[in-house]
């Protein structure tokens, strides 16, 4: 119920002279407890006059308690029951409002028992109860899908939050998912933006064998939607229009192929990222192939484009060399020609190079664009050849033109910080080193993945422990070892593990090696458990990577594109991991033929209630990857985790339960 400025104003002069009795009359007569759109209004002026007036408001709230704590089993009532519960926990405490929701729990209806089992889970996993919180969430999300489903989204995101305090991060990521899968379903983002969610979500929570997986799958798509449809009377028409002097239309639709080449850069730059470089190689190839299809300036920028990011991974000086005489011949830049066919080409002059950017269009549409980054890319792959030939102060300068020239494409611009960061590093002099923290600062400011994160956090770790700081280094480095952990958790391609374990020993090696030496920077007791802590991890990440190095031993995950929603392992998986089984199950919508989704409005408890309206749901956009999880006892040897057996002793990624709860809904 809104209320009037002037009803506003009237209010907070009755509470600031004290007047209890005219405040409980207006009070009263405002919220008379017939009208169940009141309660939340009253909940939330108790909560803001109790800052002016809390003895006055106290007395208030003892006498609307009856009116304010009732159980009412209409929608409106129930929907308010968030105000309403922090109402009862800001004047009576944490135990009453625990006490409130299991009562409404009790005595609601089952279509509308689930809202307050999600409130209280929400309420236990903030007390850190989280065993009892995940059973309750468990229950509510039952009870959601057999109503209408109207609060189902809220207990999905409470779930997620839930099992993170748990140190569940991949399970929670399955919740997240199936949050985003409802929403698409229940009409609420569209396809492109649930393509966008997901891959944001599994990009935050470390999920990157699904990241790369999900993009595959875009680029998979790109390319069948490009293909033109066959028609029975195409090649009849063709000859027919020959007679006639008239050349055939070129079917050109170049939407699906752009697609699928920016899916393909994604993922060969996770795949880089991880470390599986071969792979990456293969999708920077087939990016080529679908780039050269596309028939414009546009499709032959991103062409060089993906030739010389693979050139980037793999730098090999003959084929480099000869690759950009090739890409000079192409270049709309003839001054860029003269500097590519240098011996060696990275020792042009840096100048030279400036004045060839900045005389290059950038505003020009996308494919001035592109042409503008391909020219920075052959740059950078100038430097990689220069820090592959050991001369590191060509190769510090080409990268310093590449971040001047081309910082703004985020992924060229990360690869080629980390490198200058390594190699600042890497020489110990004291100004490249303070050079490097100052760059490596600025960047992790606005940095988000979680492995291009780690990346520089463990070169800056390294960084500070060259200056002689390790209280410094330390800090940092185990920062990095908690996001390595992260992605490591999300990993179910054994190959994919085994190269992120590889990873990993930069970071775990430093972190020995710092808390090896005792000294002032570090209490002596906590320094023994801390290296203790990480000796461990070290050694888990050694049996780890054995496990996955043989085939023929299981990862934690079957996936079902490989082996189908098999009934018999949704019912194992039922039995053994309900929540597993729950999320799973809520995204198995992508296995139907067809989906419609009935729009009921915001009156599908009244009587006389009729659909709005009925939404037919395409099913394109669902086609992912699920995953049905093996036992524990598998899965916890498919991670880094220093316990054996208790899933209690899982540590909560706090900085991702941040996220996830500043994340708008």
């Amino acid at each position: 119920m809104a209320l009037s400025q002037q009803r506003l104003h009237q209010l907070h002069r009755l509470l600031s002279h004290g007047d209890f009795h005219q405040l409980l009359d207006a009070v009263t007569t405002l919220w008379p407890g017939d009208r169940p759109d009141g309660l939340g209004a009253l909940a939330d002026f108790l909560l803001h006059a109790r800052t002016a007036r809390r003895d006055v408001c106290q007395d208030l709230y003892d006498h609307m308690a009856p009116v304010l704590t009732c159980s009412r089993d209409d929608l409106e009532a129930v929907a308010q029951l968030g105000h309403r519960h922090a109402a009862v926990l800001a004047f009576e405490g944490r135990e009453a409002g625990e006490a409130f929701l299991r009562r409404q729990a009790a005595e609601l209806s089952a279509d509308n028992r689930g809202f307050p089992l999600m409130l209280l889970g929400r309420h236990l996993t903030d007390e850190g109860r989280i065993d009892e919180a995940r059973d309750l969430l468990r229950e509510a999300i039952l009870a959601a899908e057999m109503s209408v489903e109207w609060y189902l989204l809220s207990v999905l995101r409470e779930m997620a939050r839930c099992q993170l305090h748990a140190g569940e991060t991949a399970l929670s990521f399955e919740y997240v998912r199936a949050y985003w899968v409802k929403s698409y379903v229940r009409g609420r983002i569209s396809g492109p933006a649930l393509k966008r969610f997901l891959l944001g979500s599994a990009a935050a929570f470390g999920q990157i064998d699904y990241l790369v997986e999900l993009q595959l799958n875009v680029a998979t798509r790109g390319r069948r939607e490009d293909m033109p449809a066959p028609s029975e009377h195409a090649d009849l028409m063709a000859a027919l229009l020959s007679e006639l002097g008239i050349d055939p239309p070129v079917v050109q639709e170049a939407d699906g192929l752009l697609e699928a080449v920016h899916a393909e850069h994604f993922a060969a730059l996770h795949l880089a990222d991880l470390g599986k470089t071969y792979e990456a190689l293969e999708a920077f190839g087939r990016a080529a192939d679908d780039a050269t299809r596309v028939e414009t300036r546009l499709g032959a920028a991103l062409h060089w484009m993906s030739r010389l990011l693979a050139v980037w991974l793999r730098p090999r000086e003959e084929e480099a060399v000869a690759l950009l005489a090739e890409f000079g011949d192409w270049s709309p830049a003839t001054a860029a020609r003269g500097l590519l066919l240098g011996r060696p080409p990275y020792a042009a002059d840096t100048t030279a190079w400036r004045r060839v950017l900045a005389s290059r269009p950038t505003d020009g549409g996308s494919a001035a664009h592109d042409e503008h980054q391909a020219l920075v890319t052959a740059v950078a792959v100038l430097g990689r050849l220069a820090e592959a030939a050991g001369a590191t102060g060509e190769a510090k300068a080409l990268y310093q033109v590449v971040l001047d020239y081309g910082r703004q494409e985020l992924w060229l611009g990360s690869l080629v910080l980390r490198r200058l960061i390594a190699l600042l590093v890497g020489s110990g002099g004291d100004d490249d080193l303070e050079r490097a923290g100052a760059i490596g600062a600025a960047c992790l400011e606005n940095e988000l993945r979680p492995m291009a994160r780690w990346h520089l956090l463990t070169e800056l770790a390294h960084g500070r422990a060259a200056q002689g700081r390790p209280a410094a280094a330390l800090a940092l480095v185990e920062q990095a070892i908690t996001l390595w952990k992260r992605v490591l958790s999300g990993l179910y391609d054994p190959r994919s593990k085994v190269a992120w374990l590889e990873r990993g020993a930069r970071s775990l090696d430093l972190a020995v090696d710092l808390l090896s030496i005792s000294g002032d920077w570090i209490d002596e007791s906590d320094r023994l458990e801390k290296l203790l802590t990480v000796t461990e991890l070290s050694k888990a990440r050694l049996m780890t990577d054995a496990i996955h190095r043989k085939e023929y031993l299981p990862g934690p995950f079957m996936l079902t594109e490989r082996y189908g929603l098999d009934t018999d392992r949704m019912e194992q998986a039922r039995r053994e991991a309900p929540d597993w089984h729950a999320a799973v199950a809520l995204q198995s919508v992508v296995y139907s033929e067809s989906l419609v989704y009935v729009d009921w409005g915001h009156d599908w408890r009244h009587e006389n209630s009729r659909p709005v309206r009925e939404v037919a749901t395409d099913l394109g956009p669902l086609r992912t990857t699920l995953r049905i999880p093996l036992s524990h006892d598998r899965e916890l040897l498919a991670s880094v985790d220093t316990v054996t057996y208790e899933v209690s002793g899982l540590t909560a990624d706090t900085e991702l339960i941040d996220l996830l709860s500043s994340a708008d809904g």
